[in-house]
Order: structure tokens, then C-alpha cells, then sequence
């Protein structure tokens, strides 16, 4: 799935994009994480809650997490083939104040781990989180669950977990440890930034929201630090920094924001206590041209304050990739309730480099199903394959789309087909009558069979279901020997003629 990048490419050189490493929607789990922590306390896979049928997996085996846990799933990885690795992955948490989930990574096999992204409190919906700067080193990544002694709450589900090797060019439009600060940054606001040595991620130095070089800041503050830059040349931002902050939680909190024209902008904001330093990564758009860390605190409790070191902007050059949907082939415009449908679509890369993305077909509220498809060819298309939909939904219509995922797709407004599709009321028929003048069920009283007779050619497959999904027969190419005798009841059959599927609502009456 990995392949090498050529950055400036002869006539019908194959150039090589962003490829999809692994995806994992955990319809099987741990599979290739490994698991621990506290005993008894491992992170599992539920089926109540998730982004795309039908699992995630959770913090804890319970219906809430417990107190003074700490539990973590982390698996190997390899990004040794591209300039850089990216990891993207939804996340559903209702969690208590001071307790954390983390994602980090490792570059010595586990030895050490750095934090690159971590949240605590309640962010009850589906959010997709994007960690676009994981070095080519890293060997493998984790996602870590704590909570102190405070409370608990529902807790943290995962869903969708991708990873990317990335090919691209990055060049550093500027780097900042601090050593000069405040240099080339704006300063306003009360209490200003000030450079100290008390505390650095890289030494000796770091900024910090207050002018006290030791424990502490004000009450009443509000004020921030600007940086401005050009990205036009480029095709997006990348854009880091290091980030250590003891503060009141709820009521002092750090903002993490970017201009675009007038206007700035919130990539993060932090409260709390997160008494490390850990380092954060976000895309910038092109036509973004300034960032800013803004400090604003109340009038009761102070603590340690907030810490910023090492920030970096690079100007990132790729492939212009654009990954689109052309049609929903599968299932047809209509079909039955009660029904176990096949889920397809058409997609392509138009674009001159192999790339690899997920796709995402939603159905309703009902069904949301998500493919890995790696590669796709430079100007070709593909069908992908979804899981198949069995039809729970009452009768009526219901929008569906399918959805290209690529990460940074370059023509944005070509990644989504939507259409209609109409569940309808399945037709009861009785033994012996013909099914849309194309199948005909006979009893044969001699011996314990049904028999089918086909009113058209070629080639042909039967599938029979129950109504709760278990296969009761299938059928080899051209033949319907061993075809049981059926009882009276409900059955779905599936019918392929010349690879055209119809699938039905059956009802035997004797």
C-alpha cells in the first residue's frame, strides 16, 4: 500500500499521493491494537454508539467509566515510505473535567511517546479529529484514557481510525524557540506575554502569558500574541506549536486561532489543567495570513499559567489530488422493507498520481458505512463495495449520498453524490405464482423440494434469507439442486440474473 513519491515526473511516471496505511472501523477489535492499563478496565467494542455501522470501541466495559483509571490501545505503524504521516479518527466524548483522552506516538517502539492531541470534558457528537504532523519515524501510536478521582461520566467511544502516508514537499516559512521573544511577534492586551526560563519544552526558554517569569498569572487578563505570514505560494499550511497550561478550569482558557481576510478564527481552545507539555498540528488554508494566542483569565482563583515554545509554520507543496463520486450504482431507487440489499458506488481519481482514500454511503439515520479503497490509478474509476443494508426502515423516502474522504482533495465540491431511495411495502405472493413474469415457484408434492423455473437466460445465482438474516440456501452458477422444500413463513431470496440483482419479500402459504 506504500509506494515512493516523484516529486517532478517525466511523461508517464506514476507520481504517489496520499495512500491510505490502514482504516479500521473496528468490526473487529482488538485485531491489531494491543491493550492495557488497569485491569479489568481495557478499552472494548460497543455496537450502541458509532460513527459507521455497526461498532466502536469504548474507554471502559461499563456503561461509565471508573475513577482513577488509566487504560490505552496502541498498535505498530509504518510511515518510512513518505515524507510524513497523518492520522485521522472521529470521537464521541462525555467525559468529567480532568479526565483526558490522549493520542500520542512513538518513534523507539513504545520506549517514549509524544502527546500530540488530548481533550477532556463533554463534546457529545461525533467530531472527526485530524493529527496532520506525525514524522516519518513514528513506529507506532497509541490512544490513552485518564481520569482522576473527580467524578465520572459516559466516556470516550473511536470510531474510523485512518491512517495516511503523505507525500509532499514542506518548506519552513518560520521557526520560533523563543530565544528572541518577543521578536516578530505583535503584542496586545493587558499583562503581556514575556519570554522566561522557568519553564521550556526546548531550552532555555519559552513565552508565557503573563509577565511573571516563575509561578503564576493575573486575575482580569486579556491579552494575546500575533504572528502575520504569507501561505499563497503554497498549497496549504502546516502549522505547530508546544504547549504546556495550568489553569482554573472553566473559567481561564487559552485561544488557538488564524485570520482568514477579517476574520480570526478558533483551531482550539484549553482550560484546565494539563501539567506536560504536548504538541499540536493544524492545517492552515492558503489564504490564512496571521495566527494568535490569545489569554483571557477571571477574577478568583490563579494558577501556573500557559507556556508556548517551539512554533513552526511550513508551506506545503503536493500532488493536487482530486478523488470524486460519480454514481450510486447500489441499491436500485427502490426497494423493500424487511429487504437485504446490496451497497455500491462508483468513484475515480482524476488526477495524475495513484492515491487511496475512504468513502463514506449513508442511508438515512440508518446506515453509514465506511470503505478503505487504496489505490486508485491516475484517471481511472472503481466500484466500491459496501456492507450490505438490511432494510429496517418503515415504508417512504429517505436522501443517500456517498462521499469521498480524501484528506486535502484539491476539488472539494465533486466528492459527494445524493439521491432518493424508496422503501416500499414488500408484495406477499403465494407458492406457484410468477414474480414479475421472471421466477416461478412450484411445490412438488413427490418429493421434499421446491423447485425454480426461470423465465429468462444466462447466468444465474439464488440466495434464501430468513427474516433475521441467516443464509438458508445458496445456490452454484446455473444450478438449484438440494433447494429445500419451504415451509410455510417469511423468506428474503436474492436473485442475480446476468449480474443484475433483484432481491424480494417471499411468503409461502400452504
Amino acid at each position: 500500500m506504500r509506494r515512493i513519491l516523484f516529486i517532478l515526473a517525466l511523461p508517464f511516471t506514476l507520481l504517489f499521493a496520499q495512500r491510505v496505511i490502514f482504516g479500521d472501523d473496528f468490526t473487529t477489535f482488538p485485531g491489531s491494537w494491543t491493550l492495557g492499563g488497569t485491569p479489568n478496565e481495557y478499552w472494548s467494542q460497543k455496537e450502541t454508539n458509532f460513527f459507521s455501522h455497526s461498532y466502536s470501541v469504548k474507554c471502559t466495559p461499563h456503561s461509565e467509566y471508573r475513577n482513577n483509571v488509566s487504560v490505552w490501545m496502541e498498535r505498530a505503524v509504518n510511515f518510512t515510505n513518505y515524507d510524513i504521516g497523518t492520522i485521522t479518527f472521529w470521537v464521541y466524548q462525555n467525559t468529567e473535567e480532568g479526565d483526558f483522552l490522549e493520542f500520542s506516538y512513538s518513534t523507539d517502539n513504545g520506549s517514549t511517546w509524544s502527546v500530540a492531541w488530548e481533550r477532556d470534558g463533554f463534546y457529545p457528537v461525533w467530531q472527526c479529529i485530524t493529527i496532520s504532523e506525525i514524522p516519518n519515524s513514528a513506529n507506532r501510536i497509541r490512544f490513552t484514557f485518564t481520569s482522576d478521582s473527580g467524578g465520572v461520566n459516559e466516556g470516550v467511544y473511536l470510531d474510523d481510525v485512518i491512517a495516511y502516508g503523505v507525500a509532499r514537499t514542506l518548506t519552513v516559512i518560520f521557526y520560533d524557540g523563543m530565544d528572541d521573544f518577543p521578536t516578530n511577534w505583535t503584542l496586545w492586551g493587558n499583562y503581556p506575554w514575556t519570554r522566561v526560563t522557568n519553564r521550556s519544552n526546548s531550552a532555555p526558554y519559552s513565552a508565557k502569558c503573563s509577565p511573571i517569569n516563575g509561578y503564576g498569572y493575573y486575575n482580569n487578563q486579556n491579552n494575546g500574541i500575533d504572528r502575520f505570514f504569507r501561505l499563497s505560494d503554497y498549497d496549504y499550511g502546516i502549522f505547530r506549536f508546544s504547549l504546556y497550561r495550568y489553569l482554573e478550569q472553566g473559567r481561564d482558557s487559552i485561544y488557538v486561532q488564524y485570520r482568514l481576510g477579517d476574520t480570526w478564527r478558533t483551531l482550539m481552545t484549553r482550560t484546565g489543567r494539563y501539567q506536560q507539555w504536548a504538541s499540536y498540528s493544524f492545517i492552515l488554508p492558503r489564504n490564512a495570513d496571521g495566527i494568535r494566542f490569545h489569554f483571557k483569565s477571571n477574577d478568583t482563583i490563579t494558577y501556573d499559567g500557559v507556556y508556548l515554545d517551539d512554533v513552526i509554520l511550513y508551506g506545503v507543496s503536493t500532488p493536487r489530488i482530486d478523488i470524486w463520486t460519480l454514481a450510486l450504482t447500489q441499491p436500485p431507487g427502490s426497494v423493500d422493507s424487511g429487504s437485504i440489499v446490496p451497497v455500491q458506488a462508483e468513484i475515480g481519481n482524476n488526477s495524475p498520481a495513484i492515491a487511496g482514500t475512504p468513502v463514506y454511503y449513508r442511508i438515512g439515520n440508518f446506515y453509514n458505512a465506511l470503505a478503505i479503497v487504496d489505490p486508485i490509478y491516475p484517471y481511472a474509476t472503481t466500484l466500491v463495495n459496501f456492507p450490505e443494508w438490511r432494510v429496517a426502515l418503515p415504508p417512504g423516502s429517505y436522501p443517500r449520498k456517498c462521499t469521498t474522504a480524501y484528506f486535502n482533495d484539491f476539488v472539494s465540491g465533486n466528492n459527494t453524490q445524493s439521491g432518493w431511495i424508496l422503501v416500499s411495502t414488500p408484495q406477499s405472493i403465494k407458492e406457484g405464482e410468477k414474480e414479475r413474469k421472471r421466477v416461478e415457484f412450484i411445490s412438488n408434492p413427490r418429493k421434499e423440494l421446491t423447485y425454480l423455473f426461470l423465465r429468462s437466460g444466462g447466468r444465474f445465482f439464488l440466495k434464501i434469507y430468513s427474516p433475521t438474516g441467516n443464509l438458508l440456501f445458496a445456490s452454484g452458477e446455473n444450478s438449484l439442486e438440494n433447494l429445500p422444500r419451504l415451509p410455510s413463513g417469511v423468506y428474503i431470496f436474492l436473485l442475480e440474473i446476468g449480474g443484475k440483482g433483484e432481491e424480494k419479500k417471499l411468503v409461502i402459504l400452504r
